[in-house]
């Protein structure tokens, strides 16, 4: 069953932040940990704001020094730290008008963004120049992801095709498709990488484990008494945490695809994706609230209402960093304690994170950086 965990391993979560401070992905890692390599001041400023000019619903990513930002109208964007324009392009006239629905995605000099018509995107990620594109579904959703086998530089990117719940495996150079799972029915949730797997969650209230090498379901573990996942899943040595429609929080062992613990902690759905620190996993529910749960044992150690329904949480440091509604906020990370907030719009992204700084977009058609005061 995992004989293909001795080519595809991920580094250790120490290991891995130790790495950069580089934010390439939604949810900052390939596991989705939501963990910046960072500190931040308990009082923040904003540093500068960039108009767009429509919404940028997706969070952003940050690498080398460089931010990249979709808008909700087809505009892929590059930004300096000081939020100076590096270079923008948009997606090419199609017969009806197209929007990128994932967020971007960097991985080796190469930006990635997929469409609601199924197009998968790749842009020079130094100039902005398009460099190819591949239908690979009816409309793709939640973040991209990619593989690292180990000892190689033979990176490919991941992708899910929400109707279907097809994920496929591309290469970089041509977008060529190495492998496409079988589908499973809808998938709003973004794709986690293990060691030796790849986890989704789906509608059919189950979590779905791939094979890296060939795509091939490992398992499936269900959970139908709390309902289908639309959130991501976040994934640390074997253990997959996910939150359900009913409110419960739950966390699986991808070694024997069984449900270790699961806690129904919300009266709304927790449709985000977790952070998962060393001892600890936080999400968002529609309730409201962020909660914070003893990973070991899925006890509740806190949790802390929110103005609005909170997006996936990040953790820096000791701090927790949510977006809910158009507010920012900054929480103890021990107790949950608010400790800063701003209110600059009526929806931000969920956030981007790295040097001590925080980026976000905006449904006014803005990037905003804060950084210390």
């Amino acid at each position: 069953m995992f004989l293909f965990k001795f080519f595809f391993t991920l580094p250790c979560l120490s290991a891995q932040l130790a790495e950069s401070s580089n934010w390439p992905t939604y949810h900052g890692d390939t596991g989705l940990r939501g963990i910046a390599p960072t500190t931040l001041s308990n009082a923040l400023s904003v540093g500068w704001r960039f108009k767009v000019g429509t919404a940028v619903s997706q969070p952003p990513i940050v690498y080398n020094g460089i931010i990249y930002a979709v808008s909700d109208r087809g505009e892929v964007i590059a930004l300096g730290m000081d939020g100076v324009k590096i270079w923008t392009n948009t997606l090419p006239q199609q017969p009806q008008q197209e929007l990128f629905s994932t967020p971007p995605l960097h991985l080796d000099s190469l930006l990635f963004a997929g469409t609601d018509k199924g197009q998968l995107y790749a842009f020079d990620a130094g100039t902005g120049a398009f460099k190819w594109k591949v239908k690979i579904g009816d409309d793709l959703y939640g973040g991209l992801n990619w593989l690292e086998p180990q000892g190689t530089n033979n990176h490919t990117v991941l992708a899910l095709a929400r109707n279907s719940g097809c994920l496929s495996r591309l290469e970089l150079t041509a977008g060529r498709v190495v492998w496409a799972s079988k589908p499973i029915g809808r998938s709003d949730g973004s794709p986690a990488v293990g060691n030796g797997f790849i986890v989704f969650g789906a509608c059919d209230s189950a979590l779905h484990f791939i094979s890296p090498s060939t795509g091939a379901l490992l398992a499936q573990t269900d959970f139908d008494e709390h309902g289908p996942m639309a959130g991501g899943t976040a994934v640390d040595d074997s253990r997959v945490y996910a939150g359900t429609r009913d409110g419960s929080i739950l966390c699986a062992d991808a070694t024997t695809f069984k449900l270790l613990w699961t806690h129904r902690v919300a009266s709304g759905e927790i449709f985000t994706t977790p952070a998962i620190t060393s001892n600890l996993v936080l999400a968002g529910s529609s309730d409201g609230s962020i909660y914070c749960l003893n990973r070991k044992d899925g006890k509740k150690i806190w949790n802390v209402s929110t103005e609005g329904s909170p997006a996936s949480p990040v953790v820096a440091g000791n701090t927790v960093v949510a977006t809910s509604g158009g507010t920012l906020s900054l929480l103890s990370l021990e107790t949950g304690k608010p400790l800063w907030s701003d209110k600059s719009c009526d929806l931000l992204s969920p956030p981007a994170i790295c040097a001590g700084k925080i980026i976000v977009g905006t449904d006014d058609g803005f990037i905003i950086l804060y950084q210390s005061k």
